[in-house]
């Protein structure tokens, strides 16, 4: 069974697929209209999340850092959403003072009160970006994949599925062997 799941994740990863894009079939009409639909919201979106990586890129190189010393790895999380609250929260307030020394406080005030609302946008809109880049990344290896090494891999996908359902069933049958009772209830 090890053997048949170690085969079938080096054959799916040879041709750049996740297992979801096994069962993507994409219609040349589809595609056209995401590529149009997402190309339009690349062009509004593509600038506002370059400008939040040049603008936090260190903040958000400095909070991955912290993170590095949670003691496990169930308290990483956590160590990153505080880190990054006060990573991003000084940050924020060197550029706030930066821009107040350069070009007077109204506009260190204006970058103080902007960039936390900006912050998000830009994360939003990076995500969004990435998304997007997955997607077609998919789509171009499931393209490139040979129809039959997809439907190879699918049904060593189903066969796999198969022994797992066997496994959860033969683990859930209630035992009835009366070797299983207590010998002292048996008494």
């Amino acid at each position: 069974m090890l053997e048949d799941v170690r085969l079938y994740d080096e054959q799916r990863r040879a041709f750049g697929l996740r297992d979801s894009d096994l069962d993507r079939r994409m219609p040349p009409r589809e595609v056209a209209r995401f590529l149009v639909r997402e190309g339009l919201k690349a062009a509004m979106l593509l600038p506002l999340a370059l400008l939040g990586v040049v603008c936090f890129a260190p903040a958000y190189w400095l909070t991955w850092v912290f993170s590095r010393w949670a003691p496990d790895l169930q308290s990483r999380a956590t160590w990153q959403v505080v880190g990054g609250v006060v990573v991003y929260g000084l940050w924020i307030g060197l550029l706030a003072v930066m821009a107040g020394i350069l070009w007077g406080p109204q506009w260190g005030v204006g970058v103080g009160l902007i960039l936390p609302f900006m912050a998000f946008a830009e994360l939003a809109a990076f995500e969004r970006e990435a998304s997007a880049w997955r997607l077609v990344r998919a789509f171009l290896a499931s393209r490139q994949t040979p129809l039959r090494a997809r439907a190879s891999l699918r049904q060593q996908r189903a066969a796999i599925a198969d022994v797992l359902d066997q496994v959860r069933d033969w683990l859930e049958q209630p035992a009835t062997d009366d070797r299983s009772e207590d010998a002292i209830t048996k008494t």
